[in-house]
């Protein structure tokens, strides 16, 4: 009986830690497939517009659309994106402490097959936004 009962209190503890295991980070998740699905779309304005502060300050809107177009439109359409890992950081170079989240992809585009996408977002004011994107 007391194995049993070991048994039943070892699974009430770790159950919920197995359930949060499965979706890591799922309200930056949210956030970060919302921005890519902006770019994916070539809305790199609305991308912009939704970045954290911290982006907007590394470059202009009309600079990131320029940019960002430059970099995706040879690609060609999306055609699959998995997230490979998640990261939950305090700090990053040359950026004040905060909560961050690093999701890292790969991602098939019509005329590439083996990106990598790394996207940085971070928390203000209850939302996550985006603070940098590299695509690889």
């Amino acid at each position: 009986m007391r194995q049993i009962t070991f048994v039943v209190i070892l699974i009430s503890i770790l159950a919920p830690a197995y359930a949060c295991a499965g979706e890591r980070f799922p309200q930056a998740k949210a956030a970060a497939l919302e921005w890519l699905h902006l770019a994916d779309e070539e809305r790199y304005v609305d991308s912009w517009i939704t970045s954290a502060s911290q982006f907007k300050a590394r470059i202009s809107q009309s600079e990131w659309s320029s940019a960002a177009h430059s970099a995706r439109f040879p690609l060609g359409p999306l055609v699959s994106r998995t997230i490979i890992s998640r990261e939950r950081k305090a700090s990053l170079p040359e950026a004040p402490d905060g909560e961050y989240r690093i999701f890292t992809t790969k991602t098939a585009f019509k005329n590439k097959s083996g990106a990598t996408e790394t996207i940085t977002l971070v928390q203000k004011g209850g939302q996550w936004k985006v603070v940098g994107y590299f695509i690889r």
